[in-house]
């Protein structure tokens, strides 16, 4: 039964469960205790848990300071993390296998990029060619979350080495941290002028929209009592393996509160 449910989630892919991401039940906890964090697929911060799996992963990394290692797992667990870290900022970073999924209907297709701000795709997809039905994408996760260990902060965001990869300049647990500076790579060079959805949870969750400048940076509010997941897509046309396109998913998560399960 467990199998069948998590073949339908991490089936539905770009097109129905949009975001993917790391997801600590507390962002700041105290020195000794564990950290935990789910593994999440939906849209707009809500969606399902899905536990650790390893031949769903390429890499799944773990850093504070100048350490890192492997986050250590028991396939099946449920939170899909669990460790107890020295104290500073620690960063958990989630590279999976690449999946694939069928577009049956352009219009889900038309719909997904403009949610993701890349309406663009359409017509380089027409100018192409392609055909509008039956033709399918490659995609791969890198999702990254940001921890504070210790009261006392210090540590700060660290490039992990993804493909598409979100990075924080500093820490954003930084004392008065108002807004939160981020620089979006790719294979490690500034991506600009480039869409990156914000999902801003409180009471509820508020989605916002930034683009990074010329040099790949864009600035993100974070306010108090909230809990913050930032996402993007880099999409590319490809011919390769009978795929139409490809893309890669970034997103990180750092906030304030948490939620328990």
């Amino acid at each position: 039964m467990l199998g069948a449910a998590l073949c339908l989630m991490l089936g539905a892919g770009p097109l129905r469960a949009h975001e993917f991401w790391v997801e600590p039940l507390a962002f700041v906890v105290a020195l000794g205790e564990t950290v935990k964090a789910d593994l999440r697929i939906g849209q707009d911060f809500g969606g399902s848990r899905y536990p650790y799996l390893s031949r769903r992963f390429q890499d799944f990394t773990m850093a504070s300071g100048a350490d890192s290692e492997p986050v250590p797992g028991t396939e099946g667990d449920l939170p899909a993390v669990a460790v107890e870290p020295a104290p500073g900022l620690l960063v958990l970073a989630y590279h999976s296998e690449p999946d694939q999924l069928t577009f049956r209907d352009f219009e889900k297709f038309a719909s997904y990029v403009a949610y993701e701000g890349l309406d663009w795709a359409v017509d380089r997809h027409r100018a192409d060619g392609l055909p509008e039905t039956d033709f399918r994408e490659r995609y791969t996760r890198n999702a990254k979350a940001l921890v504070q260990v210790g009261a006392n902060g210090g540590g700060e965001d660290q490039v992990m080495g993804l493909p598409f990869e979100l990075t924080v300049d500093g820490s954003p647990y930084a004392p008065g941290t108002a807004a939160v500076a981020v620089t979006l790579t790719w294979r490690g060079r500034p991506v600009a002028d480039w869409p990156i959805n914000v999902f801003t949870r409180t009471d509820g969750v508020v989605k916002t929209q930034v683009r990074t400048d010329a040099q790949g940076r864009a600035e993100v509010p974070f306010p108090p009592a909230s809990d913050m997941l930032l996402n993007a897509v880099y999409l590319q046309r490809t011919d390769a393996d009978g795929f139409a396109w490809e893309s890669w998913w970034a997103s990180t998560t750092f906030g304030r509160v948490g939620r328990d399960g």
